[in-house]
Protein backbone atom coordinates (compact mmCIF):
# COMPACT_ATOMS: atom_id res chain seq x y z
CA UNK A 1 0.00 0.00 0.00
CA UNK A 2 1.00 3.55 -0.41
CA UNK A 3 1.08 6.45 1.25
CA UNK A 4 -2.43 8.27 2.27
CA UNK A 5 -1.82 12.48 1.14
CA UNK A 6 -4.30 13.14 3.62
CA UNK A 7 -2.66 12.66 6.22
CA UNK A 8 0.42 14.67 7.09
CA UNK A 9 3.35 13.07 4.86
CA UNK A 10 6.90 13.77 3.71
CA UNK A 11 8.47 13.96 0.39
CA UNK A 12 12.38 13.59 0.02
CA UNK A 13 14.01 14.86 -2.58
CA UNK A 14 17.96 14.25 -2.75
CA UNK A 15 20.77 15.72 -4.64
CA UNK A 16 22.42 12.17 -5.85
CA UNK A 17 23.04 8.94 -4.62
CA UNK A 18 25.23 9.95 -1.69
CA UNK A 19 22.38 12.10 -0.45
CA UNK A 20 19.57 9.29 -1.18
CA UNK A 21 22.20 6.54 0.97
CA UNK A 22 21.91 8.64 3.69
CA UNK A 23 18.36 9.01 3.87
CA UNK A 24 17.39 5.30 2.80
CA UNK A 25 20.16 4.58 6.07
CA UNK A 26 18.13 7.43 8.49
CA UNK A 27 14.68 5.77 7.89
CA UNK A 28 15.48 1.95 7.99
CA UNK A 29 17.50 2.60 11.13
CA UNK A 30 14.52 4.22 12.50
CA UNK A 31 11.57 2.60 10.64
CA UNK A 32 10.54 0.29 13.52
CA UNK A 33 9.81 3.57 15.76
CA UNK A 34 7.49 5.41 13.03
CA UNK A 35 3.50 5.06 13.40
CA UNK A 36 3.43 4.28 9.51
CA UNK A 37 6.60 4.12 7.07
CA UNK A 38 4.64 4.93 4.15
CA UNK A 39 4.42 8.50 5.30
CA UNK A 40 8.03 9.09 4.19
CA UNK A 41 9.64 8.66 0.95
CA UNK A 42 12.52 9.39 -0.61
CA UNK A 43 11.71 9.76 -4.45
CA UNK A 44 14.11 7.17 -6.63
CA UNK A 45 16.26 8.48 -9.00
CA UNK A 46 14.59 8.65 -12.56
CA UNK A 47 14.70 6.30 -15.23
CA UNK A 48 17.69 6.54 -17.81
CA UNK A 49 18.90 9.68 -15.39
CA UNK A 50 22.46 10.44 -13.93
CA UNK A 51 23.02 9.59 -10.48
CA UNK A 52 23.68 13.25 -9.72
CA UNK A 53 20.87 15.50 -11.13
CA UNK A 54 22.81 18.43 -9.49
CA UNK A 55 21.31 20.70 -6.76
CA UNK A 56 19.78 23.15 -9.32
CA UNK A 57 17.89 20.75 -11.02
CA UNK A 58 16.53 19.09 -7.54
CA UNK A 59 15.86 22.46 -6.75
CA UNK A 60 13.86 24.22 -9.71
CA UNK A 61 13.20 20.69 -11.15
CA UNK A 62 11.99 18.07 -8.89
CA UNK A 63 10.68 21.11 -6.21
CA UNK A 64 9.74 23.94 -7.88
CA UNK A 65 8.82 22.11 -11.03
CA UNK A 66 6.82 18.91 -9.58
CA UNK A 67 6.02 19.40 -5.88
CA UNK A 68 5.02 22.81 -5.45
CA UNK A 69 2.34 23.38 -7.55
CA UNK A 70 0.95 19.91 -5.72
CA UNK A 71 1.28 21.32 -2.45
CA UNK A 72 0.05 24.38 -3.61
CA UNK A 73 -3.50 22.62 -5.13
CA UNK A 74 -3.34 19.04 -4.04
CA UNK A 75 -1.73 18.28 -1.07
CA UNK A 76 -2.28 20.66 2.15
CA UNK A 77 -0.79 18.09 4.31
CA UNK A 78 2.42 17.16 2.16
CA UNK A 79 5.91 18.06 3.43
CA UNK A 80 8.83 18.20 1.48
CA UNK A 81 12.75 17.83 2.65
CA UNK A 82 15.14 18.73 -0.25
CA UNK A 83 18.77 16.81 0.65
CA UNK A 84 21.33 18.97 -1.64
CA UNK A 85 24.75 20.10 -1.31
CA UNK A 86 25.61 23.21 0.16
CA UNK A 87 29.12 23.43 -1.49
CA UNK A 88 30.32 26.32 0.89
CA UNK A 89 27.95 28.68 -0.99
CA UNK A 90 27.00 31.92 1.03
CA UNK A 91 24.78 34.77 1.09
CA UNK A 92 22.84 34.91 -2.47
CA UNK A 93 24.13 31.78 -3.35
CA UNK A 94 23.26 30.11 0.03
CA UNK A 95 21.43 26.74 -1.55
CA UNK A 96 18.51 26.99 1.31
CA UNK A 97 17.96 30.69 0.43
CA UNK A 98 17.84 30.31 -3.11
CA UNK A 99 15.37 27.26 -2.58
CA UNK A 100 13.26 29.99 -0.95
CA UNK A 101 13.94 32.80 -3.25
CA UNK A 102 12.35 30.37 -6.10
CA UNK A 103 9.61 29.40 -3.90
CA UNK A 104 8.20 32.75 -3.82
CA UNK A 105 8.81 33.27 -7.75
CA UNK A 106 6.71 30.06 -8.44
CA UNK A 107 4.23 31.44 -5.76
CA UNK A 108 3.65 34.71 -7.66
CA UNK A 109 3.21 32.99 -11.27
CA UNK A 110 0.50 30.79 -9.43
CA UNK A 111 -1.04 32.88 -7.73
CA UNK A 112 -1.16 35.43 -11.51
CA UNK A 113 0.32 38.14 -9.63
CA UNK A 114 2.57 41.09 -11.63
CA UNK A 115 5.71 42.63 -10.73
CA UNK A 116 4.28 45.54 -9.19
CA UNK A 117 2.40 44.21 -6.00
CA UNK A 118 -0.56 45.88 -4.26
CA UNK A 119 -0.50 45.60 -0.16
CA UNK A 120 -3.28 43.26 -0.58
CA UNK A 121 -1.31 40.78 -2.81
CA UNK A 122 1.54 41.69 -1.48
CA UNK A 123 -0.29 40.32 1.76
CA UNK A 124 -1.88 37.48 0.54
CA UNK A 125 1.74 36.91 -1.28
CA UNK A 126 3.16 36.67 2.47
CA UNK A 127 0.41 34.72 3.89
CA UNK A 128 0.85 32.02 1.62
CA UNK A 129 4.68 32.16 1.27
CA UNK A 130 4.85 31.71 5.08
CA UNK A 131 2.22 28.86 4.92
CA UNK A 132 4.39 26.36 2.24
CA UNK A 133 7.67 27.60 4.19
CA UNK A 134 6.66 25.78 7.21
CA UNK A 135 6.43 22.80 5.20
CA UNK A 136 9.31 22.78 3.15
CA UNK A 137 13.05 22.04 4.51
CA UNK A 138 16.72 22.13 3.06
CA UNK A 139 19.31 19.78 5.09
CA UNK A 140 22.46 19.36 3.46
CA UNK A 141 26.51 18.72 4.26
CA UNK A 142 28.10 21.69 3.90
CA UNK A 143 30.56 21.23 1.17
CA UNK A 144 29.50 17.56 0.00
CA UNK A 145 28.58 13.72 1.42
CA UNK A 146 31.88 12.38 0.17
CA UNK A 147 33.89 14.93 2.19
CA UNK A 148 31.64 13.71 5.48
CA UNK A 149 32.44 10.21 4.74
CA UNK A 150 36.14 11.18 4.73
CA UNK A 151 35.91 13.03 7.91
CA UNK A 152 34.31 10.53 9.78
CA UNK A 153 35.87 7.45 8.35
CA UNK A 154 32.54 5.75 8.01
CA UNK A 155 30.24 5.17 4.83
CA UNK A 156 27.23 6.60 3.95
CA UNK A 157 24.73 4.25 5.96
CA UNK A 158 26.52 4.20 9.29
CA UNK A 159 26.40 8.30 9.10
CA UNK A 160 22.71 7.72 7.98
CA UNK A 161 22.57 5.38 10.83
CA UNK A 162 24.27 7.61 13.30
CA UNK A 163 21.86 11.11 12.38
CA UNK A 164 18.92 8.59 13.40
CA UNK A 165 20.37 7.89 16.99
CA UNK A 166 20.82 10.89 17.34
CA UNK A 167 17.24 11.71 16.30
CA UNK A 168 16.26 8.94 18.85
CA UNK A 169 18.09 10.30 21.43
CA UNK A 170 16.96 13.98 20.82
CA UNK A 171 20.77 14.61 20.83
CA UNK A 172 22.65 17.32 18.94
CA UNK A 173 26.28 16.36 19.38
CA UNK A 174 25.94 15.14 15.94
CA UNK A 175 24.71 18.22 13.98
CA UNK A 176 27.66 20.38 15.87
CA UNK A 177 29.95 19.16 13.49
CA UNK A 178 31.88 21.49 10.98
CA UNK A 179 30.19 20.25 7.97
CA UNK A 180 26.55 20.12 8.93
CA UNK A 181 26.31 23.32 12.35
CA UNK A 182 24.60 24.99 9.56
CA UNK A 183 21.60 22.69 9.51
CA UNK A 184 20.84 23.06 13.35
CA UNK A 185 18.20 25.59 13.06
CA UNK A 186 16.44 23.98 10.59
CA UNK A 187 16.35 20.50 12.27
CA UNK A 188 14.96 22.99 15.29
CA UNK A 189 12.39 24.18 12.87
CA UNK A 190 11.71 20.74 11.46
CA UNK A 191 11.12 18.67 14.64
CA UNK A 192 7.32 19.82 15.53
CA UNK A 193 6.23 18.81 11.90
CA UNK A 194 8.03 15.76 11.21
CA UNK A 195 8.69 14.35 14.88
CA UNK A 196 5.13 12.59 14.84
CA UNK A 197 5.84 11.06 11.77
CA UNK A 198 8.86 9.49 13.13
CA UNK A 199 7.94 8.41 16.68
CA UNK A 200 4.57 6.38 18.07
CA UNK A 201 3.25 7.96 20.47
CA UNK A 202 4.08 6.66 23.51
Amino acid sequence: MSMDPEKPHLIILAEDDANRQLAHAFLLEIKGRMPDSRQIEVLRKRAGKPPKDGWKKTVDGKFIGDQVPKMFDKFPHRMVLLLIDFDEKTGDHNRREYTFRQLKMKLKEKLKLGEELKSEEELKLENKLEELRKRVFVLGVWSEPEQLRQNFGQSFEKIGESLAQACINDDDELWQHELLKHNLEEVKRMKPLVNPLLFKKR
